[in-house]
């Protein structure tokens, strides 16, 4: 004080450039892991640093283990992850000591490392989607997708219609559907990182004043700029602002990983009776577990966790035009009114087949889990499982 020195201030500068620094590195590193491996469409283990050469590298790989969804469970009301026992490994606890530790940058500069991966993983999940969809497989969910006819309707076969899916070979799907509980992982992670910020610059005055500062200031010189310069400048000025705008909002957590657009690209054919196929072919690996609220599995070793994978097939069917969301939530529907008629017809039971009634429950947690996060709305959701099947079902 004596001397004027802002010893704080240097020291807040230094450590956000350290971890800044750490940031790019890691991303750099990942990157160059990618272009080794592109030759492997839909690798297992894409997010291996266990080699990191920084503190944001070891810190991020042992937040991958502790959440691998083949070997542990989230659950939502708990806003953590556990084990088989019912252990938690990790949970809000730590993502409040984290922040304590690394400050709003550091779990800003974490959670734009999580923002790259996702797009890298979703780019090879495209990229595995189209290879997988090849003639063979678009023939046959052709004829499959002629069998159930508009979601709005009930297949004449009834629930035999779904029998063409045994025919699909799901064991080249699963890679693919690994992928997307890792990118459901990673938004899980993000969600709770921006929950933090957000929940901290509420008590902290200081970030929203640091904050409210560098935006203004970003206001005040883009408005001048684009005042004085010509457009193509003003086009640049704009983009710059926003750049800087949305580094400024996630200090603060303003962002809001489920509704974020990650890549644009034009989507397969029959993406939604697709994805409700992939979404059919996985409910036999759970149990509806009524203590929990959620889809479990007995076996953590061999089934992924549920949760990840419902939001990373959100997340996937978020990248394209909404309708695409629509039609899943109807195709998801429709296999659920077929199999609540199947329960009230009384058809005899085949051995090694699944339960009707008890398929129609996972189906419809399953989509009321999708619907919340993905922000379907309560008139579609009716409009494709009326309430009262709902209520019956339950029952």
């Amino acid at each position: 004080d004596l001397m004027d020195i802002q010893g704080t201030r240097l020291w807040e500068e230094e450590f956000t450039c350290f971890l800044k620094h750490s940031a790019q590195k890691e991303c750099d590193d990942f990157v160059t892991r990618q272009v080794k491996n592109s030759a492997v469409i839909l690798p297992v283990e894409m997010d291996d640093f266990s080699n990191a050469q920084t503190f944001l590298g070891d810190l991020l790989n042992q937040i991958l283990k502790l959440t691998k969804p083949s070997m542990s469970m989230y659950i939502e009301p708990m806003s953590g992850w556990f084990d088989a026992e019912g252990c938690e490994l990790l949970g809000l606890r730590f993502f409040e000591l984290l922040e304590s530790c690394v400050g709003p940058v550091g779990m800003a500069c974490l959670d734009s490392l999580l923002v790259k991966f996702i797009t890298e993983k979703l780019k090879r999940a495209f990229k595995g989607l189209r290879i997988l969809m090849d003639a063979r497989f678009l023939e046959q969910i052709e004829m499959l997708n002629t069998a159930l006819g508009p979601p709005t309707s009930l297949p004449l076969l009834g629930w035999s219609s779904y029998q063409l899916m045994a025919t699909l070979p799901h064991m080249l799907w699963e890679p693919w559907v690994e992928s997307l509980a890792s990118i459901g992982q990673l938004q899980i992670i993000r969600c709770l990182i921006n929950l933090k910020l957000n929940s901290a610059c509420k008590v902290k005055a200081r970030a929203v004043c640091s904050a409210l500062d560098g935006i203004i200031t970003l206001a005040s010189s883009a408005r001048d700029k684009m005042w004085m310069g010509n457009e193509k400048e003003n086009c640049a000025t704009k983009k710059y602002f926003l750049h800087e705008l949305s580094k400024q909002a996630a200090l603060c957590g303003f962002c809001v990983p489920l509704r974020t657009s990650y890549l644009i690209e034009d989507p397969p054919p029959y993406l939604g009776r697709c994805a409700s196929m992939v979404t059919i072919s996985q409910l036999p690996r759970y149990v509806l577990n009524t203590h929990l609220g959620t889809l479990t599995s007995h076996l953590k070793t061999v089934s992924l966790d549920f949760s990840p994978v419902v939001i990373g097939l959100g997340t996937f069917l978020k990248q394209f035009h909404p309708s695409y969301l629509m039609e899943y939530v109807q195709y998801m529907g429709q296999y659920v009114r077929i199999t609540a008629e199947t329960c009230g017809a009384n058809h005899e039971h085949q051995k090694g087949a699944p339960d009707p009634a008890l398929e129609a429950l996972k189906s419809i947690s399953w989509m009321m889990f999708f619907c919340k996060h993905m922000e379907i709305s309560k008139d579609v959701v009716d409009s494709c499982i009326p309430p009262s099947l709902i209520a019956v079902l339950q029952v």
